[in-house]
């Protein structure tokens, strides 16, 4: 499934049955590197649901209350980026809506800048010098005060795009996720930076994350 090789939660045995009547299924065997369940727990495995196989009405007026990197190869994160939204009344309370690409950053635009790249192309939490990085924690803490209780107002997916409108306070806002634009930073650790994905459309790599679960590349 794209990047991503398995979805996966360590739960207790005694909350086996209730999650086998949600479609997952039992996988005590499954591992990764640190991911391991203790003798009181196991390990239940499904398929994330993708922003194309959903209405994505049943998102709005769902609310964007942090931001993160996500997912794991064992040793490190793959730089997935996810976007936990909350809602009373919606089935996708406590997920994340996840752009499962690596260094995801990179393709994702709130208000028409990057989360992260170059000084060029003005992005939220740059990532370029020393500096950067010793300023990485105030910088990522005034971007999730940007984004913080923003309400899903509009969903658009085309092939290459998938813009989200927010309503805040004040004005409207956007996240896009994109396949690539010239307003990607060019360079990935020294190398040319592709598109963020091969084959099929954006819509098959936003994917749906329990804030329990864990997805492995």
């Amino acid at each position: 499934m794209g990047y991503i090789g398995a979805y996966s939660i360590i739960i207790p045995k005694t909350d086996l049955n209730q999650w086998i009547n949600k479609g997952w299924i039992e996988s005590p065997k499954f591992r990764n590197y640190h991911y391991a369940p203790s003798s009181q727990e196991t390990v239940i495995l499904n398929k994330p649901k993708t922003i194309a196989e959903v209405d994505v009405s049943r998102l709005f007026g769902c609310t964007i209350e942090n931001y993160t990197c996500l997912g794991t190869y064992g040793m490190g994160s793959p730089g997935f980026a996810g976007f936990l939204i909350n809602s009373s009344d919606s089935e996708f309370n406590d997920h994340y809506i996840v752009f499962a690409v690596i260094d995801a950053d990179a393709y994702v635009f709130f208000d028409g800048r990057p989360i992260s790249g170059n000084h060029d192309f003005n992005p939220w939490i740059p990532l370029e010098t020393d500096e950067d990085f010793d300023n990485w924690n105030k910088n990522y803490d005034e971007f999730i005060n940007q984004i913080k209780g923003l309400k899903i107002q509009q969903v658009k997916v085309v092939d290459s795009l998938c813009s989200i409108a927010l309503h805040g306070l004040d004005r409207t806002h956007s996240i896009e996720f994109i396949k690539n634009s010239s307003n990607v930073s060019p360079y990935r650790s020294g190398e040319i930076r592709g598109d963020s994905f091969k084959q099929g459309t954006i819509g098959d790599y936003i994917v749906f994350q329990d804030v329990r679960a864990t997805l492995h590349q």
